[in-house]
């Protein structure tokens, strides 16, 4: 319930500077099993949620689905959910797009990051996500192939795994400093 109220507070903020006026209240699926972890902005307006759900019968029929191509994650025993990345209009209420990772690929995808300073166009856009698997699980970090502006992202260009059992802030906050340089 806590990342859900983040997640809406960091929507909110995003929102703040577009329409000081306008009220906005999300909800996804029926079941409640979908957890939105993390929020970008694209340079052109755009709003990427990353997150995890038992599927994705709940998104609407006339919305593209795309699965991204993966290799590499280490989730050996995971729970079989579907980490997305969603893909928003600039007002956060018309949902565009969704681009999924292979259901049990990862457990989640938790952050989102962008090589990019603040007001510049996107750069490359960065993933990670929870894995678990016979070394303890831990998290890995992904380059996706596109950003979404210059085109619809594929997959996964590369995977870094990081293993850790029960390392406790590595694994609740997924640590990387993502440069221009990537």
């Amino acid at each position: 319930m806590r990342r859900v109220l983040h997640l809406l507070a960091l929507l909110a903020v995003t929102l703040a500077a577009r329409a000081q006026t306008n009220n906005l209240l999300t909800y996804a699926g029926g079941a409640g099993n979908e957890r939105f972890n993390d929020v970008l902005q694209l340079s052109d307006g755009r709003v990427l949620v990353v997150g995890v759900a038992d599927d994705l019968a709940w998104v609407p029929g006339g919305v593209p689905q795309f699965s991204l191509t993966v290799a590499g994650i280490a989730n050996g025993q995971g729970t079989g959910r579907t980490p997305f990345i969603l893909v928003l209009d600039s007002t956060v209420q018309t949902l565009l797009a969704v681009h999924h990772l292979p259901a049990g690929a990862a457990e989640d995808l938790r952050f989102i990051k962008a090589t990019n300073a603040p007001g510049e166009p996107t750069g490359d856009l960065y993933v990670s996500g929870n894995t678990e698997d016979a070394s303890n699980g831990g998290y890995f970090i992904g380059r996706l192939d596109n950003n979404f502006v210059n085109g619809d992202p594929g997959g996964l260009s590369w995977v870094m795994n990081v293993k850790c059992a029960a390392c406790g802030y590595p694994k609740q906050h997924q640590p990387c400093d993502v440069g221009g340089d990537g």
